[in-house]
């Protein structure tokens, strides 16, 4: 497997924030680490194995304001780890956020419609977060959308909300708005 794809990323599906997510270099790495997470954690944890795209990691974060869809600034994530683990997500230092992204005005709107597409068809509402992959080809390979993205001091979606001018209790405020709109008329926005 690893020899027609060359590296994998094997990452359980429950999990969040990158833990117990694993860069898989040949097919017996991958089983061990399989087995690993079943025996400390859970026995029918079900797994994603996906391709290693070699580029630059970005990341889409959109709110809803007043029942409009805001795409917020683009980042680009540089982990100083191998890779956009739990570590380099939650110690200060370990990731620099290049924000806004430097993205070429097309492939920035490209993947401004194609993540509030992602946000609308699997029915994601108040804020979401779009990640990619900026691969060599300058093309953007979408990773996953996360339907709850962090809101630490380290986290992606209170820094690309700063860099548009919205601090972090108008952030939240925004999404209470959002989510209390979306209970009373149990819709969302399209």
């Amino acid at each position: 497997l690893s020899k027609k794809c060359g590296a994998l990323f094997l990452k359980p599906m429950d999990d969040g924030s990158s833990v117990n997510i694993f860069k898989i270099k040949s097919l017996e790495e991958l089983k061990n680490k399989i087995n690993v997470i079943q025996d400390k954690f859970i026995k029918d944890t079900n797994f994603i194995v996906e391709e290693y795209i070699e580029g630059r990691e970005i990341t889409v974060s959109i709110i809803e304001i007043n029942k409009n869809l805001q795409v917020l600034p683009i980042l680009e994530l540089k982990p100083k780890n191998e890779f956009y683990d739990y570590e380099a997500k939650y110690t200060k230092g370990l990731t620099e956020f290049i924000l806004p992204a430097k993205l070429d005005d097309s492939l920035k709107e490209k993947i401004r419609i194609d993540s509030i597409k992602i946000f609308n068809e699997i029915g994601l509402s108040g804020f979401a977060r779009v990640d990619y992959i900026i691969g060599k080809d300058n093309q953007a390979y979408l990773l996953e959308a996360n339907s709850l993205p962090g809101m630490t001091d380290t986290s992606d979606l209170p820094a690309q909300a700063k860099s548009h001018r919205i601090e972090y209790d108008d952030l939240v405020e925004i999404i209470l708005q959002s989510a209390k709109i979306h209970s009373k008329s149990g819709s969302r926005i399209k």
